[in-house]
């Protein structure tokens, strides 16, 4: 941890990190396209189980379990996302197996992020409904329990993307109030402790405030953007934001701006001549 220092970036480098991101899931769009297939196939199985309860279990207690079930797979995906996004950037072979371990090796902190996640996010969240003159958190809860139990078909699939919008949003903003969001890759690649990964990446996010605050606008416009008007947005913007995380990591802490280029295995070449 001594020798792990945080280096400061341009003003707009941040942007450039969408460019680099896209590039490394277009290396491994497959990988990318199945951690996502997790999540989404998670939440939905989820919502399917919160729906035939919804009648039966007040709406506080339904959201409460259901909140904390997305947040934990949603920070475990996020981690597998990190990892892939590193293996690509290396081009190197995606391993199952390697990244079980890899995330079971930090499970404990990632478990620990998540539930801070959740409580701050929810926090946010209750927050944009106390604001509003005709809403309450209960009749907030009571709207959305009843959508759960009334979701079928097509509308379920809809909610669901909403959902997921819904849980970027504020997991960003969360990320960013516990000063975080650069807690998972440093975990995954230097096996630190949460409080460890939060006090380098709080020291980063303070050196780097004004790109720090770009990173932060650009997401929200996006994730705000997808859970007003397009919430099937969220099927890109959820592998997008894992990756990013990662290309931020390696140009924050490592210095490294740009993608490594992609090597081709010999036995790919050797074939393609044949």
């Amino acid at each position: 941890m001594k020798t792990l220092e945080p280096h400061h970036v341009e003003l707009m480098h941040p942007l450039n990190w969408f460019k680099q991101s896209w590039m490394l899931i277009r290396r491994r769009w497959l990988a990318f396209l199945t951690t996502e297939l997790v999540f989404f196939l998670s939440v939905f199985f989820a919502l399917s189980a919160g729906t035939s309860v919804a009648e039966l279990t007040p709406s506080v207690v339904l959201l409460s379990v259901l909140f904390l079930f997305v947040a934990c797979v949603l920070c475990f995906v996020f981690g597998d996302l990190v990892v892939l996004a590193y293996s690509a950037d290396n081009s190197q072979t995606v391993t199952f197996t390697g990244h079980i371990f890899a995330l079971l090796r930090c499970q404990r902190s990632l478990f620990k992020m998540a539930l801070l996640t959740l409580f701050i996010g929810a926090f946010y969240w209750v927050v944009t409904l106390t604001v509003a003159p005709d809403k309450s958190v209960l009749a907030g809860c009571n709207e959305l329990a009843a959508r759960l139990a009334e979701a079928a078909g097509l509308s379920a699939v809809q909610l669901e993307m909403k959902l997921a919008a819904a849980f970027l949003y504020f997991s960003v903003l969360a990320t960013f109030s516990l000063r975080i969001f650069f807690a998972i890759p440093l975990m995954m690649f230097h096996e630190l402790s949460y409080a460890e990964a939060q006090a380098l990446s709080h020291r980063a996010t303070l050196m780097n405030i004004h790109p720090m605050s770009v990173v932060l606008l650009s997401w929200s416009i996006l994730l705000l953007g997808a859970l007003a008007a397009l919430p099937w947005l969220s099927l890109a913007l959820l592998p997008l934001l894992g990756v990013y995380m990662y290309v931020a990591y390696r140009e924050v802490f490592l210095g490294i701006e740009e993608n490594a280029k992609e090597l081709v295995e010999t036995s790919d070449v050797v074939a393609g001549r044949a």
